[in-house]
């Protein structure tokens, strides 16, 4: 499982840098502005049945500089947040309307110098913000990667297509003036890059890398009938207690890895969101099978009577089995649902006694090893095959 957790995350960290890279290489319609070539690009709403298809997100971009990578992005309460708190120190440029509206998303200090030295920059970026405020948009994010310089603008809803050159017009000659204000940093002798780039990568692909391992497996386990656990709930919650421990040391070393740059509380967001879930499911995983698989106890027996059988079916037309006992585990009155094989399901009727093989478990987790139905005579049959293919109409 480590194993598979260690190439997710490199596969993952591969992803996430060729994605970075493909991002900034969107295909939009070629256009011309005041003398000047631009790419834009609409996304449509089209998520519902009944949208009616309008431009909701619009992208408008030029060849820029090579060898920047920063972005500019409205300044929202969890920035605020997390510098009140003094989890980031985002740079400051001394100008304090540009400071409270814009937040810089980099660490690269030629970048930081060029803001800090050039008002001309910094008074074309609020220009943007205006021109983007005229036309009722919202500037979401001004973005300088791979060689392209381009603005993302959320449109309101009585925006047009045909509205695209006018807003073109407008805001490409800004573009193109961030672009040659910042052109020297792109000298590959003075720029090193962002610093802690990579290392941002790094930590992102190992929370992705928990939650999908922690995914894989959970989806493993529901295709499993056998063995299964006799109550969830205990390793459940040792689960949760060992995944806030692994979420906690990822923050750690987001902490010592990136310091208060200015990603760390994006990173730190992520983690939580999307780490805490792979932790835990990760760690259960780990955790149930370390349990059945290191567990050299007895087995011990205890019988059932089949009170009701039902099917269900998935989306996808998998057919999942199921027999209701009575008695579980030994009190008569007490009731289980459990997913079986079909051909147990097939071979047990109302009123058939289950005989339920279990065992201690290495870590304390009881688990049931086998079901085995009971003959007529008394005797329990061999164990009935879990792998066994279900037909295609049962």
């Amino acid at each position: 499982m480590w194993f598979l957790f260690g190439f997710v995350t490199l596969l993952g960290s591969i992803v996430y840098s060729v994605h970075r890279k493909l991002s900034a290489s969107w295909r939009g319609a070629p256009a011309r502005a005041i003398g000047k070539d631009y790419e834009y690009r609409t996304k449509k709403l089209r998520f519902f049945k009944h949208s009616d298809g309008r431009t909701f997100r619009l992208h408008i971009g030029i060849a820029g500089a090579p060898n920047l990578d920063y972005q500019l992005k409205e300044e929202t309460d969890k920035d605020r947040l997390a510098k009140k708190l003094r989890l980031v120190n985002e740079y400051q440029s001394g100008r304090k309307e540009f400071d409270d509206l814009v937040y810089l998303v980099t660490d690269d200090v030629v970048v930081q110098e060029v803001i800090s030295q050039s008002p001309t920059f910094i008074d074309t970026v609020m220009s943007v913000f205006e021109v983007a405020g005229e036309f009722s948009c919202d500037v979401k994010r001004i973005s300088h990667r791979a060689g392209r310089l381009w603005v993302e603008l959320a449109t309101p809803g009585d925006f047009v297509d045909k509205m695209i050159p006018s807003v073109g017009n407008h805001l490409v000659p800004l573009l193109d003036k961030l672009n040659g204000e910042v052109a020297v940093a792109a000298d590959s002798t003075k720029n090193s890059g962002d610093p802690l780039l990579y290392k941002t990568i790094l930590i992102l692909a190992m929370s992705s890398g928990l939650a999908i391992t922690g995914l894989a497996l959970l989806v493993a386990d529901v295709f499993t009938d056998l063995p299964f656990l006799m109550e969830r709930s205990a390793l459940i919650k040792d689960a949760i207690y060992w995944g806030i421990g692994i979420v906690l040391l990822l923050l750690f070393l987001t902490v010592v890895m990136l310091g208060k740059g200015s990603r760390s509380h994006l990173v730190m967001l992520e983690v939580l969101l999307v780490g805490s879930f792979g932790a835990i499911a990760t760690v259960g995983a780990q955790m149930n099978h370390y349990n059945i698989e290191w567990d050299e106890s007895p087995a011990s027996f205890f019988r059932v009577e089949v009170e009701k059988k039902k099917t269900s079916h998935s989306r996808r037309g998998r057919t999942k089995y199921h027999l209701y006992f009575r008695g579980w585990p030994n009190e008569k009155d007490q009731r289980r649902k459990v997913a079986v094989s079909w051909e147990l399901y097939s071979a047990a009727e109302i009123g058939s006694t289950i005989e339920v093989g279990t065992s201690a478990g290495a870590l304390g987790y009881e688990w049931v090893e086998s079901l085995r139905l009971v003959l007529e005579s008394g005797v329990s049959s061999p164990q009935i095959s879990d792998t066994q293919p279900e037909p295609s109409n049962p």
